[in-house]
């Protein structure tokens, strides 16, 4: 007698699929791109109907971002910019109220170098992806309230995308990513490269903000974009690496620093140290021949 096949019903041939498929957010994705990887599966967008690439919805209303979408459709493989920039912040932080700005000074600066690339590939015929931008930003919230959540996505470009931040699952992305880039205070912006998500700067901030003041006494608006400009060529002509390898060159040069300082201060000491002896002697030498005299 052959034996009876077993039945398997639609409902565990669902469950099958599903788990196959890798969609959900709690199961690692066999076949997930860099980008999910990093990131998760999914991301908030202002324009919630069409990919955020074409984006060119220009009102900002929190309430379009609170829909999240699939990270493969904002960011897919074939389209992901060059540059993400994650954007660790809080608009409840003067520091990084201040510096928001800047950054979206950045992304429009990427938005212009994108368009002169465009043109260079028309005359030489070659493809053309990436989105309108070279660079594209992803803000991680650091509010502690979702109504201030809410108050942030007012202050950025809404063509940058965000991390959701409810619900443990954010939270725990959240501080996986602070641990991974060594986040230690805030704002901090991590550049890594769209293809890869390696790392290419983990110290953003401060060469945005070196940008900014490179261009604070320029009136001219294109020569003052070019600084924006140059940073971001930078960035696309740094070789990625993994986080930690970026991290330990950073301690090396920090240390590195930090014993040409040392040294300069031992040196100031003894020179001031021989001077105050010497000095001193003269003093001595002085009243010796005051009295003989």
């Amino acid at each position: 007698m052959a034996p009876t096949k077993k039945k398997t019903s639609s409902k565990a041939k669902a469950s099958n699929n599903s788990n196959n498929s890798g969609k959900t957010d709690g199961a690692k994705k066999v076949d997930a791109t860099p980008m999910e990887y990093l990131l998760g599966y999914h991301l908030l967008s202002c324009n919630n109907d069409t990919n955020n690439n074409n984006n060119n919805n220009n009102n900002n209303n929190p309430n379009n971002w609170m829909k999240p979408q699939p990270t493969s459709k904002l960011l897919p493989q074939s389209q992901t910019p060059p540059l993400v920039a994650i954007y660790f912040a809080s608009q409840t932080d003067p520091a990084c109220r201040d510096f928001t700005p800047l950054l979206n000074r950045l992304y429009q600066a990427g938005v212009k170098l994108k368009k002169q690339q465009q043109q260079s590939n028309t005359k030489s015929n070659s493809p053309q992806k990436g989105g309108s931008s070279v660079l594209q930003v992803i803000y991680q919230g650091n509010e502690t309230t979702f109504d201030d959540f809410q108050g942030a996505l007012r202050q950025v470009d809404p063509a940058w995308l965000a991390l959701p931040i409810d619900g443990k699952p954010a939270q725990q992305r959240k501080q996986a990513l602070a641990k991974e880039f060594h986040v230690k205070e805030l704002p901090a912006l991590v550049i890594v490269c769209g293809a890869t998500g390696q790392v290419i700067s983990l110290t953003g901030v401060s060469q945005v903000r070196d940008a900014a003041a490179a261009t604070a006494t320029n009136d001219d608006k294109n020569t003052a974009d070019s600084a924006y400009q140059t940073l971001l060529q930078t960035w696309l002509a740094t070789e990625p690496q993994p986080a930690e390898r970026v991290w330990d060159e950073i301690k090396r040069l920090e240390a590195s620093e930090t014993y040409t300082m040392r040294g300069f201060v031992v040196s100031l000491v003894r020179n001031t140290m021989v001077g105050f002896l010497l000095t001193l002697a003269m003093q001595y030498i002085t009243q010796q021949l005051r009295k003989s005299s």
